[in-house]
């Protein structure tokens, strides 16, 4: 329902958003669970009231027991890995590496690695692509979100998927399909 009227209001689903549902839930289990209380009379009521909200404590327990697992051994936004990661590939290198970060994500990463650059259209992207070659300076991309990404910025995708250009040298999941980052190296160019 919550999804449908979403796309009637022409808004953008996304399913973390089902939160909004949940006083919904809450409001109607507590109305159950009153009404099941008063139909079987208020002594047997206290008794046997309890055992649909134990249903539904289980039932909730099950259903979420594989996102928290999830959230117990994945980061949200893997920021901190793909940033490890450059440190250490990009240690001693010289010339000092290029590291940029396309798109949504571009604001968070120079929190966690200082000198990255971050590119929110394909003609930042290809400016900052241009400077390393020009610096002939070895370069780090580093995109995550592939779905809005590539759905808002596409032009930049025009670079990075060209096999030509980048190769993927790693990849970070974080807690959901969307978290996934990757991390790319421009190949080098034989003159």
């Amino acid at each position: 329902m919550f999804a449908a009227l979403t796309q009637l209001a022409d808004s953008y689903f996304y399913p973390r958003f089902i939160i909004a549902a949940l006083p919904c839930l809450i409001l109607v289990t507590v109305q159950a669970m009153s009404d099941l209380s008063t139909w079987l009379g208020k002594s047997a009521g206290k008794t046997l009231g309890i055992t649909p909200a134990l249903a539904v404590a289980a039932l909730y327990g099950w259903v979420v027991s594989p996102g928290w697992q999830l959230l117990l051994t994945h980061p949200i936004e893997p920021l901190h890995d793909v940033a490890t990661f450059i440190q250490k590939n990009a240690r001693g290198l010289k010339p000092a590496p290029v590291i940029v970060c396309y798109g949504l994500g571009k604001e968070a990463m120079p929190l966690y690695e200082p000198h990255c650059l971050p590119a929110g259209s394909g003609a930042e992207l290809a400016a900052i692509v241009a400077k390393a070659e020009k610096e002939k300076r070895p370069l780090y991309a580093i995109y995550g979100y592939a779905n809005f990404n590539r759905t808002v910025l596409p032009e930049g995708f025009k670079q990075l998927d060209d096999k030509s250009l980048f190769t993927e040298v790693a990849a970070f999941p974080g807690i959901e399909p969307d978290f996934y980052f990757r991390v790319l190296k421009r190949v080098d160019v034989p003159r």
